[in-house]
């Protein structure tokens, strides 16, 4: 099952690099949801394991747009916005949080939907924060797929 998740993780991956527009009437609803005093936009499809979609720092749950039509016909797939990327506000000087901070954010974000444990996938800065999650709370992570991260943060 896991080897399964993660070679379509993989495609997904590729898939990323090819970046289409969505037509509006077929895009999912977007939801929101409270969490450590700041609300984070998302996107839920499909059924089945949850596998949570984490983009890069300059993207949002959007950048997942060509990946989740193809994982939602056997999975459940969440793709969230990380604080302050679109659609969330940004922070008045244009700035980051930290990867600490967004892998704070992303255990209380699958807490607070219920999801655990998870399949991971995580790209850019997304796989440095899907690497500290899954370092920190292993109870919460199925499997891990990373893509492009640079990990200076967590190997420290």
């Amino acid at each position: 099952m896991t080897q399964t998740v993660l070679s379509r993780c993989c495609l997904a991956m590729a898939t990323l690099l090819v970046f289409t527009a969505q037509r509006a009437s077929d895009a999912p609803r977007v939801n929101t949801v409270r969490v450590r005093n700041t609300e984070l936009s998302y996107i839920d499809v499909g059924r089945g394991e949850p596998v949570v979609l984490i983009h890069g720092a300059l993207h949002d749950y959007r950048s997942w747009s060509t990946t989740w039509p193809e994982l939602s016909k056997h999975y459940r797939v969440i793709a969230y916005s990380q604080r302050h990327n679109y659609p969330n506000p940004p922070l008045a000087d244009g700035s980051q949080p930290s990867i600490t901070e967004g892998a704070g954010d992303l255990v209380a974000f699958v807490e607070a939907l219920g999801l655990a444990p998870v399949h991971l996938v995580g790209h850019s800065r997304g796989a440095n924060i899907g690497l500290m999650v899954a370092r920190d709370r292993p109870t919460l992570v199925r499997s891990l797929v990373l893509g492009e991260g640079g990990f200076p943060a967590i190997t420290a």
